[in-house]
């Protein structure tokens, strides 16, 4: 919800920020947490960090049995995911939104919408699965139509509730991602199978 104010200024309802961090409680349980049925967000377990040492690689610290057709990586020091899946690496600042990072994400978030439309199961991780993960995901929903703040609480209600807690991240998915929603994807039948 945005709040316009006397002077013409636009803010962001408090209501849409997360809760402060009040420690492990509040933390996600599982490793991946699915946002949307085939979307997936979730962060990198210690034993699949680049300098690890004994770590096999490609999620071993997540479910063994999880299979994903792509993943985008957004921590550098995450190691690769299994080799049968697609993977995007790519990484954005943190907290701070700047112009080259806007379409950093945005075009992250179109490869992983185009994938997730199609049909695929779609990782987004990040280091601890919480904002820049939560971000794009977001962003994901956004792009079949869903409103920010409504992308917002799914993922919150997906992953945990401390998810997306920069607030500059929430800010600009209110007040500057508008997206239009993409077209339908049809079978040969003319029946919708998904969103460009």
């Amino acid at each position: 919800m945005v709040i316009i104010h006397p002077d013409g200024r636009l803010a962001v309802d408090p209501r849409c920020y997360a809760p402060v961090y009040g420690g492990a409680e509040r933390d996600p349980l599982e490793p991946y947490s699915e946002v949307l049925p085939r979307l997936f967000l979730g962060g990198t377990p210690d034993e699949d960090w680049l300098d690890t040492e004994g770590a096999s690689g490609g999620g071993a610290g997540a479910d063994p049995a999880a299979h994903f057709d792509a993943v985008v990586t957004l921590f550098p020091r995450a190691r690769p995911w299994h080799t049968d899946a697609e993977e995007l690496r790519c990484e954005f600042t943190g907290a701070q939104l700047h112009t080259p990072d806007v379409l950093d994400i945005l075009d992250i978030a179109g490869w992983a919408h185009r994938r997730w439309a199609a049909g695929q199961r779609v990782l987004i991780r990040c280091q601890d699965g919480l904002n820049k993960s939560a971000l794009i995901a977001a962003l994901v929903d956004m792009m079949r139509g869903t409103s920010a703040e409504a992308a917002i609480r799914w993922v919150r209600a997906a992953r945990a509730p401390i998810a997306l807690s920069h607030r500059e991240f929430v800010d600009w998915l209110v007040l500057h991602a508008v997206l239009p929603p993409l077209p339908p994807i049809a079978d040969e039948d003319g029946e919708c199978i998904g969103i460009r």
